[in-house]
């Protein structure tokens, strides 16, 4: 005996489309947080040897982070490290650099972290 084939719906349902959309605002939402971290980003690049700029900048991207919980979609933990230690290396990095640095590889970690208790915010910060 051949078994039915499947019925499949002609449109798609009330609750699917409900989800799309709540996908596409989330999606949106995230390319605006995006946009504003590269350009943070490109900013801390840009940057020539001026402490409080460098440290402003790190701080800057520090604060995205918080706000989203997280690194913004599509930005990796390791490529920003990278980028972040490209500018280290070309020579010019005083203490209070290195501080918000580790202030930010902190707040990422933190904002990755499985842990629950994250309403009581940053204990570290």
């Amino acid at each position: 005996m051949a078994e039915s084939r499947p019925m499949y719906l002609s449109e798609p349902t009330d609750e699917f489309k409900d989800n799309e959309a709540k996908a596409m605002e989330f999606k949106r939402a995230q390319y605006a947080v995006k946009k504003e971290f590269n350009g943070v980003l490109e900013k801390f690049l840009a940057e020539p040897n001026d402490e409080a700029a460098i440290v402003q900048d790190v701080k800057e991207m520090q604060k995205i982070i918080a706000k989203t919980g997280g690194l913004p979609l599509g930005i990796k933990k390791d490529e920003l490290f990278k980028i972040i230690r490209s500018k280290k290396g070309k020579g010019f990095w005083p203490t209070n650099c290195e501080i918000a640095y580790q202030s930010l590889i902190g707040e990422i970690r933190f904002q990755q972290s499985p842990n629950t208790d994250k309403e009581l915010g940053n204990p570290f910060q």
